[in-house]
């Protein structure tokens, strides 16, 4: 009786993945999946999702497949869905539609997983939605003060008491995970990360008021960002210097790069000496480190731009060179990009990857931290791989993406809560119109910030840093964009007399990918005059975003 029991339980168990197979909702045919973590590609494959899970990969054959939905995959290549680490869905509007177009964006790039950071607690009707990743969310940021750069919500806490009570009302509203932010003192982030800790939530930070190798041997999960890694080579002095700039900065990306201590402490730093000692101490407590290596070194070709002294290049290959020696070190990295948490610039994780790609890191070590990687550190053990009884969150590829990471900016497909999504709803999701036109209006804004801030030199970012730029006002025009600032400085020599500015946009028209013109309106306050008129730009794009390379104002007749 014993044998016939085995055996039947033998032959129940070789029925289950045809089972599985003839129960699937889904079947990619004849696909290749990408070898990642040390495993050989895959090719001629047939994976079969049932619900939200992928039930059984084999061979292709030709056996029919039922009620499925079947799509022939013959030359595409299969990742897992990417995990993106870092972004920051909140935003201003009231409805959420805002942060449903950003998530439907971020999917259409095939991202199926995202880690927010905006301390929102107004996203549980975006977690179902099958045009929307699966959201892991953040508690509010712990801030030993408020920033002006950021609409998120923050927690402030003065001292160790407040630090742990905070963490343990994030746990009582179901945060997954405790987000430290700069400016938080040292003895508050000791508090947080040992209460946190026992109430066996994730932690991450920024570090600047405080050592990142401090936060490290205290137990942090996770450190984000290139520039908190310079905490570790400066003085006390300095990293308060460095947290309170972070503090009081208009724009969050270029915070640190504005502070006479962030070079202080890159000068400190000798890659091959201090900065591989330092570093040791990441690998040997196992902390996962995000880069955000795109969106800050964007922000130093920013700042450079109206910097002379300042050598953005150099800096740069800093970056890159940092995140080499972390990959050297087997410090495990994580890829964030960033998305949102930044005003005027959105990089996407694809742009993210491609940023490691050009420091040095093989595509396939990129991909891992996006997809695998992700997965451990969010301790979510069926997230980031393809294989039976993982969630079906894939991307389909049209080239083989270690051999060319480009071909991540436009997926063939992506399969997220069990659901695929072709080419052509991934390009309506998309929706480049208006990510081109969000991203013109922010530079604008951008502009108007910096004015009203009596910042010229920042104003000027907004306009492309070419000697063909051309502005053209009143019967006369400036040609070049260093011309352009020393008119800007003859007319307005002191921010008492550039006082206070106003756009008011009436359209934006876009002429291609990367051409667009905007017709707008002008009111500047000085005093009590209120000069006013109407302008038409042209912008183009470049690779480092929108810029103004023609710009007609007119003023109305008083």
């Amino acid at each position: 009786m014993k044998r016939l029991l085995e055996v039947a339980a033998l032959l129940a168990l070789l029925a289950s993945p045809v089972m599985s197979q003839s129960a699937a909702t889904l079947v990619l045919k004849n696909v290749n999946i990408v070898g990642l973590a040390g495993d050989v590609d895959q090719t001629g494959r047939d994976l079969f999702v049932q619900g939200e899970k992928i039930v059984a990969l084999r061979a292709t054959s030709s056996k029919p497949h039922g009620e499925a939905q079947v799509i022939d995959g013959t030359g595409k290549w299969l990742i897992p869905g990417m995990i993106d680490m870092r972004v920051q869905l909140e935003s201003a509007d009231s409805n959420g539609s805002m942060r449903q177009r950003d998530l439907a964006e971020l999917l259409s790039y095939g991202v199926t997983s995202v880690l927010d950071f905006s301390g929102s607690s107004n996203l549980a009707g975006l977690l179902k939605s099958e045009f929307a990743p699966r959201i892991f969310s953040s508690a509010a940021p712990l801030r030993s003060q408020p920033v002006t750069w950021s609409a998120a919500a923050s927690t402030i806490v003065k001292n160790d008491k407040e630090a742990r009570q905070a963490v343990q009302a994030a746990k009582q509203k179901g945060a997954a995970l405790i987000y430290l932010d700069a400016n938080l003192e040292s003895g508050a982030v000791k508090a947080a990360l040992q209460e946190a800790g026992a109430a066996g939530l994730l932690t991450s930070g920024a570090f600047l008021a405080t050592s990142f190798e401090e936060a490290a041997r205290g137990g942090v999960n996770m450190i984000y960002g290139t520039a908190s890694v310079l905490s570790g080579f400066a003085d006390g002095g300095d990293r308060k210097t460095f947290a309170a700039s972070w503090s009081r900065a208009e724009e969050a990306l270029l915070a640190p790069t504005n502070s006479t201590a962030f070079f202080k402490a890159w000068q400190k730093v000798e890659l091959q000496k201090n900065a591989r000692k330092k570093l040791q101490v990441l690998a040997n407590q196992a902390v996962f480190w995000v880069p955000t290596l795109a969106l800050e070194t964007n922000g130093l070709t920013e700042f450079a731009q109206t910097n002379a002294s300042t050598n953005a290049q150099a800096l740069q290959e800093k970056y890159q060179q940092l995140l080499r020696m972390a990959f050297d070190l087997q410090i495990p990295l994580l890829a964030g990009s960033g998305y949102a948490a930044h005003r005027y610039w959105r990089p996407r994780l694809h742009e993210e990857l491609e940023a490691w790609t050009r420091a040095g890191i093989e595509p396939r070590f990129a991909l891992e931290a996006a997809t695998i990687n992700a997965g451990h550190a969010l301790r979510q053990t069926n997230l980031g791989q393809i294989a039976e009884g993982m969630l079906a969150d894939c991307v389909v590829l049209e080239e083989h993406p270690l051999k060319n990471i480009a071909t991540l900016r436009r997926p063939w497909a992506v399969v997220a809560n069990g659901k695929l999504l072709s080419q052509s709803e991934l390009a309506r999701l998309r929706d480049t119109n208006r990510i081109s036109e969000r991203e013109i209006r922010a530079v604008l804004a951008w502009q108007v910030q910096a004015w009203n801030d009596g910042d010229l030199e920042r104003f000027m970012r907004g306009y492309w840093k070419n000697d063909s730029t051309v502005f053209a006002s009143g019967g006369n025009f400036s040609k070049g964009w260093q011309e352009m600032l020393a008119r800007y400085r003859r007319g307005y020599p002191t921010p008492d007399k550039m006082g206070q500015l106003e756009f008011k946009i009436y359209k934006v028209e876009l002429m291609g990918e990367e051409w667009a013109k905007v017709l707008g309106q002008w009111k500047l306050t000085v005093g009590t005059t209120t000069p006013q008129g109407l302008f038409t730009l042209i912008l183009r794009r470049f690779e480092n975003g929108w810029r103004v390379v023609h710009d007609h104002t007119s003023s109305a007749t008083p």
